[in-house]
């Protein structure tokens, strides 16, 4: 059973590494660990003793496990997230969840199963078709990864408006120029003349240009260098004449 143990401990951190590596997010391999290996211990080990005992060992099942056991995850953590969170960056998420679980379980069973004695009853042949599925997963993943990114933006709420949708929107005129519609945050209380931040997302294929109000902008108050010298000059006549 070493190979299963390795696969079990290399999968989730090599398929982490590879993630890190194609976003340029050394972050990423701590994010991805941090939920995989809970959800390994919890579920994968429990569903693979049991697989084994049915016989169900092949690539398409240990994948297509893997994959049931991200969807349930994605599910599961989006339901519970903010919404306004969800409709920003909800699909390039799920995406990642699952081409995290489709990976890892793929990773585990060339690791723990394909030409292991100890399953003979296990195809030996090379599961081509699920590895172009497993890599078609992580390029959809990291392509709706780049392409949900936001820039911030700041600009000043003309008006409030309604869409056909019930999705509460803002007319507003950003800093840099230009006039557009953004979505607000429901839970937020905003009103026209507000200074706000925004969320831009530059429109990329399969994802049209849009923009979320994110909070407002606090003006500092200015400093009034005359108005700070006349009060500083009364305060001291004042303590001169008491003396």
């Amino acid at each position: 059973m070493g190979r299963v143990v390795a696969g079990f401990l290399i999968a989730p951190l090599a398929v982490a590494f590879l993630f890190a590596l194609a976003t340029l997010a050394p972050d990423q391999v701590f994010f991805i660990a941090l939920f995989a290996y809970p959800l390994t211990l919890l579920c994968a080990v429990p569903l693979f003793f049991a697989f084994k005992r049915f016989g169900w060992l092949e690539c398409r099942q240990t994948v297509t496990a893997g994959l049931v056991i991200a969807a349930l995850f994605a599910w599961f953590f989006l339901r519970g997230a903010n919404p306004y969170h969800v409709e920003i960056y909800g699909v390039s998420e799920a995406c990642m969840y699952l081409a995290t679980g489709g990976g890892i379980a793929l990773v585990f069973w060339f690791i723990a199963i394909f030409r292991n004695e100890r399953f003979p009853d296990v195809s030996p042949a090379f599961p081509g078709e699920w590895v172009a599925i497993v890599v078609l997963l992580m390029a959809v993943s990291l392509y709706t990864g780049y392409a949900s990114k936001t820039v911030p933006v700041n600009g000043q709420i003309l008006a409030l408006t309604q869409s056909l949708v019930a999705k509460p929107t803002a007319v507003v005129r950003l800093d840099p120029g230009g006039i557009i519609h953004a979505r607000l945050m429901c839970y937020v209380s905003f009103a026209p003349g507000d200074k706000v931040s925004l969320y831009h997302r530059p429109a990329r294929p399969f994802f049209p240009e849009h923009y979320w109000i994110g909070d407002k902008i606090s003006d500092p108050k200015k400093f009034d260098a005359d108005a700070y010298l006349a009060d500083a000059t009364k305060c001291l006549d004042e303590s001169l004449n008491e003396k």
